[in-house]
């Protein structure tokens, strides 16, 4: 059997949900989407760039959440109080917290395990 995760689930736990963003921030993805195919018990190892387009310094501090559609428009509901499960689990950040000055852009690796 094989999984596929896509740039939507990934990337928006990745930027909603690992960095905790709760208030508008401007910030720029790159690349902005994702796809992956692999097979349980496999590992992948990645990498996006953030760029904050923020006139002032973003503290972002990691953390993963699942998360559904709110409604019809698609808008994601994030779970970031609920229990970390599913593909939230999978995602380890290498990083404990990221400062992005203004204009400054960084690279975060990620890891994703899928569960044998």
């Amino acid at each position: 059997m094989r999984f596929r995760t896509s740039s939507l689930v990934a990337l928006s736990v990745l930027l909603a949900g690992v960095f905790g963003i709760r208030a508008a921030n401007a910030l720029t993805l790159v690349p902005p989407s994702l796809e992956y195919s692999t097979a349980k018990g496999q590992t992948i190892e990645s990498r996006v760039k953030l760029l904050n387009n923020e006139n002032r310094s973003l503290v972002l501090t990691p953390s993963t959440a699942n998360f559904g559609a709110k409604d019809e428009s698609g808008e994601p509901d994030f779970a970031f109080d609920a229990p970390t499960a599913d593909l939230a689990a999978w995602i380890t950040i290498d990083k404990t917290a990221v400062t992005l000055e203004p204009g400054e852009t960084k690279e975060i690796p990620f890891t994703i395990i899928v569960p044998a």
